[in-house]
């Protein structure tokens, strides 16, 4: 099952593509420039993204994502441990029904890089962290610690040879969105005052602010 390193790059126009990328909210924004380069290389491809329940409403309105897939980890956190195996298999089975041509990890944690090794695409391709990196077939060097991580993103589709032409991030927000915000902004901001604000908070504490 598990996957041979290095073989050539896809050739040709995949039909369906699934970018992974798990956990971490702001990582999510980060990699929202890898879709419409793949959109514009291969404009007729289908191309999908795993995130995992809190970053599904980052990317549901990107148009240059036609599908998001929801691995419910929290939800099988609070199974019971039977009933979420029973659950992870039926999502491996889904995965691998949808029958995509490549695969690109750009997490590579165990868990996303195990799902790309499994998904039964031609080509799996993910960066070339410690033992994770025996699921793919397709490796991407890691320049984590000396590049911008949309830069990060943006060399997976460099190894597969995609040209790169958009860099910036980019969240779609619906109209409910906006209605739901000019909401609270009327009820808890004094009509007429300007709004700043400021998020220091991180899930890390390398990624915060100094308290």
């Amino acid at each position: 099952m598990r996957a041979k390193h290095n073989r050539p790059v896809i050739t040709g126009e995949p039909e369906r593509i699934l970018v992974v990328k798990l956990r971490a909210i702001g990582d999510v924004v980060m990699c929202t420039p890898v879709f419409p380069n793949i959109k514009k290389a291969w404009p007729n491809a289908r191309v999908d993204m795993l995130v995992e329940e809190a970053s599904a409403p980052l990317v549901r309105n990107n148009p240059a994502i036609d599908s998001v897939v929801v691995l419910p980890r929290k939800t099988w956190e609070r199974m019971p441990a039977h009933t979420a195996w029973i659950e992870s298999l039926r999502f491996i089975r889904r995965l691998r029904s949808a029958r995509y041509d490549l695969v690109i990890d750009l997490f590579g944690n165990p868990r996303s890089a195990f799902l790309t090794g499994v998904s039964g695409a031609p080509v799996k391709a993910g960066f070339a962290f410690r033992g994770r990196k025996v699921w793919y077939n397709t490796v991407i060097e890691p320049r984590g610690d000396q590049v911008h991580e949309v830069e990060f993103n943006l060399d997976a589709l460099r190894r597969l040879k995609i040209p790169v032409s958009v860099k910036d991030p980019q969240i779609f927000a619906s109209e409910q969105d906006y209605s739901y915000v000019d909401t609270w902004l009327s009820s808890a901001v004094p009509r007429g005052r300007r709004v700043l604000g400021i998020h220091a908070w991180a899930s890390w504490p390398a990624k915060a602010w100094p308290g």
